[in-house]
């Protein structure tokens, strides 16, 4: 239906007769028009809500106790939908018993990937000629022998652990893969790069394959795992045979959504699979060193035999990249895994992208490609826009996950607002997926009041907020950062005494706000979500700041005027200045802290000499920001930190993953399919990314 339906349907002799007199019957039909459109939606709505493919989330708890489904925690903000488990619930109970019921279950209840494992199927038994049974205890020594959901060794049995005949494993893979997409890896010296463009050694992930059916059993392919220097070599070799004998090959990890990619010269001309070298580079800085030795391969095209030698040698397991032949520009598409949707990263940040640009009308905008236009160009172009406009609204939206070098000083005036966001402007339509671009060196911003929003940007650098525009002398009035991630230090000098600083789904590095001659007002410091590590001395130095810190995890010492705070973990001792306003909720903070009054908070032993105390200590998987649990509480965490926020979720940044809530429905849920006399036990992936 047309916006003006209804208004088209009059005759045309009261339409000019109405247009005539300032068209009053137009409006009159507009306001009927959105109340027909209304009852219109809702119509049609009644229909979608039949089925659970299309019906409102809502709705779905609705349509499950029509199944008999019960029980389930709500999950509102977790990022995910339980409407696949209502939808297949009468297929779990067509299989109940069996162990890619529960499999499929745990991945439709959780939102993680899943692999179910029968541990008793893994028990040593002897040679039988009369059932044809036999698993030796002797391991295969031509596969590697691991631990976990991809286990094949046989095992003693135990009367109290996994390896039991009533036994069964769920394992789920809380880490995400993320996708990057044509990035510059970082130069380590001539010829060999690091993946990461921060330097750090990372693993590769896998990128998981969608299971197809029910009664498929998860495997390497289908989870987010660490990638393995074996596997790949024995598939790349498997590759060169095939061409060489003239067959089309098939693969698995380099197919239609390849493990990683290598790209050479301005063209960014892709490495073929066959053409990278699989090997160990762990050992590339030491004296005597060389590079691995090439190998001549061939592969048939057509009648010919065509000759070919590797060009690039990889290292799956610490993220490493060798040149055998010197080149311009390297390029490389790969995954990495991190616990969740924080920090930098090609996420889809659509909704809240749209929502802070939308907050204020722009004047102003230009896109940075790496190529055509650089970020100093953009830089250069606001700061003479912002001359003759000194109140713009300005945008620059980075539309690639390139590095860029920062060397060229923005500023900002009062009444103004820059926005340097990671995203695609087409005429106001804000493309905000599958991009995390680099920028490094020192951010350094000269400010006469206004705002600056930063948003899906990975900043290796210090972030410093500098008065020295001609406009006048005041200081920095807004500050907004968001789903990005600050190696260096967050610095403001002459704050504006209303500062409000912002900082939702962010990973940061110290905070020193100087307060300057504040008395009787102070700024504001707002962190949701985030993680700031000093990794030693003061996370948050902001003694004239009112601090809000929501669901956050704080490495270091922390100073601040006044406090509120909930489902927060400090690792640092607390000093407040006004302790007779705000609060602290179920947190944690060191033992001496001074706070304003805590409900429901934990405190632990600084000194670790109390050993009660210091069993409720939380327990980091990795405070290595290269690490992908990076952050995230380790399995071994105490339950008063695990299940100690507000609601019965996890204290700290990742509380957003809603944790404890998916376990508890995991576990009401499978009491109904699990074979009699079978107990399950669920397993978290920090056991086996924790030793990169």
């Amino acid at each position: 239906m047309s916006e003006e339906h209804l208004y088209d349907l009059l005759p045309a002799f009261y339409r000019l007769r109405d247009s005539e007199i300032g068209e009053p019957l137009r409006a009159l039909c507009a306001v009927m028009e959105r109340e027909l459109f209304a009852m219109e939606d809702d119509i049609q709505g009644l229909y979608e809500n039949w089925f659970i493919e299309t019906c409102q989330e809502w709705v779905v708890p609705y349509i499950g106790d029509l199944l008999g489904v019960k029980g389930l925690y709500s999950l509102e903000g977790a990022g995910y939908s339980q409407r696949a488990y209502v939808g297949n619930t009468i297929a779990y109970r067509r299989r109940k018993g069996t162990s890619l019921v529960l499999e499929q279950l745990a991945r439709d209840v959780t939102g993680w990937p899943s692999r179910a494992v029968e541990f008793f199927a893994l028990l040593a038994a002897a040679p039988s000629v009369r059932l044809g049974v036999t698993r030796p205890l002797t391991p295969d020594l031509h596969n590697p022998i691991e631990e976990g959901p991809f286990d094949t060794s046989a095992h003693t049995p135990q009367m109290s652990g996994r390896y039991r005949i009533s036994s069964l494993g769920l394992y789920l893979w809380e880490v995400e893969s993320y996708w990057v997409s044509m990035a510059k890896p970082r130069l380590h010296r001539a010829g060999c790069y690091r993946f990461s463009p921060l330097g750090d050694d990372i693993p590769l992930f896998n990128r998981p394959r969608t299971e197809m059916e029910m009664m498929h059993q998860a495997g390497r392919e289908n989870v987010p795992r660490p990638l393995g220097r074996l596997e790949l070599y024995r598939e790349i070799e498997a590759r060169r045979a095939a061409l060489a004998d003239g067959v089309a090959p098939s693969s698995q990890l380099f197919g239609h959504m390849p493990a990683f990619k290598v790209a050479l010269g301005a063209d960014r001309v892709e490495v073929p699979p066959e053409e990278i070298e699989i090997c160990n580079l762990h050992d590339w800085d030491l004296a005597g060193w060389a590079p691995p030795r090439r190998r001549t391969y061939t592969r048939r095209a057509g009648a010919s035999v065509e000759p070919y030698m590797p060009k690039v040698a990889v290292d799956p397991m610490l993220g490493r990249l060798l040149l055998f032949e010197e080149e311009d520009e390297v390029w490389v598409s790969y995954a990495y895994g991190f616990s969740g949707d924080v920090g930098a990263g090609p996420y889809d940040r659509q909704g809240a992208v749209e929502e802070r640009l939308n907050e204020r009308p722009l004047t102003w905008s230009i896109e940075v490609d790496g190529k055509a236009v650089s970020l100093d160009d953009a830089i250069l172009a606001w700061n003479d826009h912002l001359d003759e406009r000194p109140t713009a609204s300005g945008l620059i939206a980075i539309s690639e996950s390139c590095s860029i070098d920062l060397t060229v000083s923005p500023q900002i005036s009062s009444g103004s607002r820059l926005a340097i966001v990671a995203c695609l402007n087409r005429q106001g339509l804000f493309d905000a997926r599958g991009l995390r671009p680099h920028l490094s060196g020192t951010m350094r911003t000269k400010v006469d009041g206004g705002e600056l929003l930063l948003d899906g940007l990975l900043i290796e650098g210090d972030l410093i907020m500098e008065a020295g525009l001609s406009h006048g002398t005041g200081g920095l009035e807004g500050l907004s950062i968001s789903h990005s991630t600050l190696s260096g230090k967050i610095c403001l000098g002459n704050p504006d005494p209303d500062l409000a600083i912002d900082i939702s789904r962010s990973i940061l590095g110290p905070i020193d706000l100087v307060a300057g001659d504040l008395i009787a007002s102070a700024g504001k410091l707002s962190i949701e979500e985030s993680i700031v590590c000093a990794n030693g001395g003061r996370a948050i130095d902001a003694s004239g700041f009112d601090l809000d810190i929501q669901k956050s995890t704080i490495v270091g010492e922390v100073v601040g005027r006044s406090l509120s705070a909930e489902s927060s973990i400090f690792t640092g001792n607390v000093d407040i200045e006004r302790q007779q306003v705000g609060g602290v909720r179920f947190s944690f903070l060191p033992e001496g802290s001074r706070t304003p009054q805590r409900y429901r908070c934990r405190l632990g032993a600084a000194d670790m000499s109390s050993k009660e105390l210091a069993r409720i200590w939380p327990a980091f998987v990795s405070l290595d920001r290269s690490h992908p649990l990076f952050g995230s509480l380790s399995s071994t965490c105490p339950e008063e930190i695990a299940k100690g926020g507000e609601d019965g979720l996890e204290m700290g940044a990742f509380a957003l993953q809603k944790r404890p809530l998916r376990e508890a429905n995991l576990s009401s849920s499978m009491e109904e399919y699990l074979r009699l006399g079978m107990e399950a036990s669920i397993f978290h992936a920090d056991e086996f990314i924790r030793r990169y």
